[in-house]
């Protein structure tokens, strides 16, 4: 007797027959399901364990919106899907098969790939993109190890007199290529006709390339729906990417399990930021400021900045909501901030600047004793018992110059160098667009310097400790280095009269007094300790 179901099983035996040919195993006896329905009992006596098992087995088919069928070049999906199952474990599992009614027998996979979602799972697929539906009738499934125990199932996808397609679910919100403000959509669709199995929605942040479909790519998946629309739960979508909702309809066949679908797209973007915009002016005059810098701050991170045009107009886009510091500043010009500048969703709001034009200060850092120049001195400006500006004074001449962030008034300045004694000056003026000059003569603070030896042999002492007291107080330390045995004691030394001692383990000590120690000058003192 010709029949679909005829042909399906002949197609069967020939795939066991090959497969046997290959790799002959143990026999099994067979028995009869439920239906009629033919599969592999347990195994013979003496086999190791038994044969695979095919828990489930479904046809899909799915009908392609139009813009889901100009991307994959197809007007069908059809997915072929069997669960099984296997007491060695899915490693003894060799081939997963199934015969469709119009002659094609095609290989299952639980591999990631060739449609298989999920690889290693025992739920072995084939997705076919096709310009026809999937033909109706019996599906033979067959499965089996790398004892040659198999298992096999039907299954039935009735024609769509019987199984009709969906109407297609049209995307209503967000629309194809839309910006959203919110994280957390409400997606709504057209209704189908036909939807027995309700809906699904899917959220890719990439679609699918041809037939190899993963679930990495798949940040969100709600099923069962029967409303047409469903909210996205917050934590899921993120500013910036695209992302591709899929609506998917499903009319399920509720005793074999198979449906016929149908499905579109659309993509959106979500984009939660706003922007502050305006103007940076000079102040008095109300002339425009181009190229200063303006930033917007969150706390202390920097979120975003801008230069202004010509016409001193900047715009900071891509904010996410909430409060903001913006500053505004150029040299030349006095910088100004602006607090509490509030950023909404999808608004912009507006800070403007009118600077004040900045004094200037210029001079330079040299040693009071020498005349060379200082070089990485820092040099404070203090107004009103604040700091307006720090520079260094740099090669080759220790010139330092502030040009921006000095309102006009009086200012205290002070010069400060690591080894030097620091020097400050009071009632300095600072006139707006004006250079006040002021130069700085450091002093060195006072050393004490020498080398300590062995009284005997008057070879260098090296890990000797030296101290220096003045007024009883201990005033430095020092330790004598390799290879000479000198020390060095600076730094904060007042001057006057000291009392200085030198001992090592193993040596006598020694102690000096009236050692005399003048400002800018280094005093040295030289130690020779008895061995012991």
């Amino acid at each position: 007797m010709d029949t679909p179901r005829a042909r399906a099983l002949l197609s069967m035996l020939l795939v066991v027959a090959a497969v046997a040919s290959i790799d002959a195993g143990p026999a099994s006896s067979s028995v009869t399901r439920a239906g009629g329905l033919t599969s592999a009992s347990a195994p013979a006596p003496n086999s190791p364990s038994g044969p695979p098992v095919i828990v489930n087995r479904r046809v899909d088919c799915a009908v392609l919106g139009p813009r889901l069928s100009a991307y994959f070049g197809a007007a069908y999906d059809c997915e072929i899907t069997a669960q099984v199952s296997d007491p060695n474990g899915l490693s003894d599992i060799i081939l997963v098969t199934a015969s469709a009614p119009d002659g094609p027998i095609y290989k299952l996979y639980d591999n990631g790939a060739y449609g298989d979602m999920t690889p290693g799972d025992g739920i072995f697929q084939y997705r076919r993109l096709a310009p026809a539906p999937a033909a109706p009738g019996d599906y033979f499934f067959f499965a089996d190890d790398t004892k040659a125990l198999t298992d096999t199932d039907w299954d039935t996808l009735y024609p769509e007199s019987e199984l009709p397609f969906p109407s297609l679910p049209t995307p209503l919100s967000p629309l194809h290529g839309a910006t959203i403000q919110t994280a957390t959509p409400l997606l709504t669709w057209q209704g189908s006709s036909n939807a027995s199995g309700g809906y699904e929605v899917w959220i890719w942040d990439a679609l699918p390339v041809g037939i190899d479909w993963s679930w990495s790519h798949v940040v969100w998946y709600a099923s069962d729906l029967t409303n047409t629309s469903v909210v996205v739960p917050a934590g899921i979508l993120q500013p910036g990417p695209t992302y591709y909702w899929w609506v998917v309809a499903r009319n399920e066949d509720p005793v074999e399990g198979n449906s016929r679908v149908a499905a579109e797209y659309a993509s959106f973007t979500v984009d939660m930021s706003g922007a502050i915009c305006g103007q940076v002016r000079v102040s008095g005059t109300g002339a425009s400021i181009g190229d200063a810098l303006v930033e917007a701050y969150s706390g202390e991170q920097l979120m975003g900045s801008a230069e202004t045009g010509a016409d001193g107009v900047y715009t900071i886009g891509g904010l996410l909501g909430g409060q903001y510091v913006v500053v505004a500043r150029k040299q030349g010009y006095v910088s100004q901030s602006k607090t509490g500048i509030v950023v909404t969703y999808g608004q912009t709001s507006f800070a403007n600047f009118n600077l004040p034009i900045s004094g200037r200060l210029k001079g330079q850092v040299i040693n009071r004793l020498t005349g060379a120049p200082i070089i990485g001195a820092t040099v404070s400006a203090r107004s009103g018992g604040v700091i307006r500006a720090t520079t260094l004074s740099v090669a080759p001449y220790g010139i330092y110059e502030i040009r921006s962030d000095l309102p006009a008034g009086i200012y205290s300045l002070n010069a400060s160098k690591a080894a030097y004694v620091n020097q400050g000056k009071t009632g300095i003026s600072v006139v707006a667009g004006a250079t006040t000059y002021v130069n700085f003569r450091l002093t060195p603070p006072p050393r004490l310097k020498g080398q300590v030896r062995n009284m005997v042999t008057g070879a260098p002492i090296v890990g000797a400790t030296v101290t220096a007291y003045l007024g009883g107080v201990l005033q430095g330390t020092a330790t004598t280095t390799s290879p000479w045995g000198i020390y060095e004691i600076y730094g904060d030394l007042p001057a006057g009269n000291y009392s200085m001692t030198a001992s090592k383990a193993g040596c006598i000590g020694q102690a000096k007094t009236g050692v005399t120690v003048t400002t800018g000058a280094t005093a040295y003192v030289n130690f020779n300790l008895q061995p012991q």
